[in-house]
């Protein structure tokens, strides 16, 4: 119809649009696949899980808490009572986190990984979700005492 009223060739615009869908697609699922096969299997944790809990402070999004629920770890961005993960033991320090149902906005699974300090103490907890409209990557937070 545009084309048409603008004087331009004829597109079929369908088709194109059907044809990037399916070609996002399939580098969404070639982009799982890498990270699929970057895991490190058989890895453990450097500490037991209630070593990771406590309160981390960030500058971007404020305050975030961990804890400890049913013996896995869960994420919650004080806030904003919406934003809360569950985090699944991926490799070393790093947890593969599931966001709950309770996001309005369906944010793929991303990760949380935790640095330790020399003393073997976790000091900061990390964010990357990958996702077009926010920057996960700039969520770093601090451990508050």
């Amino acid at each position: 119809m545009f084309d048409l009223f603008l004087g331009v060739r004829a597109r079929d615009w369908n088709s194109e649009f059907l044809a990037r869908a399916k070609d996002n697609e399939a580098a969404r699922k070639a982009g799982n696949r890498r990270i699929e096969l970057s895991q490190v299997p058989q890895t453990k944790l450097s500490l037991p899980l209630s070593a990771y809990t406590g309160t981390y402070s960030g500058e971007m999004f404020g305050d975030a808490k961990v804890t400890e629920e049913e013996g896995k770890l869960v994420v919650r961005f004080l806030p904003s009572p919406y934003f809360v993960g569950d985090l699944e033991h991926w490799h070393f320090d790093t947890f593969r986190v599931k966001w709950r149902d309770s996001i309005v906005y369906p944010f793929p699974r991303g990760f949380v990984t935790f640095t330790l300090n020399a003393q073997g103490k976790v000091d900061e907890m990390k964010i990357d979700v990958p996702n077009p409209d926010f920057d996960f990557k700039e969520l770093e937070f601090n451990r508050k005492p």
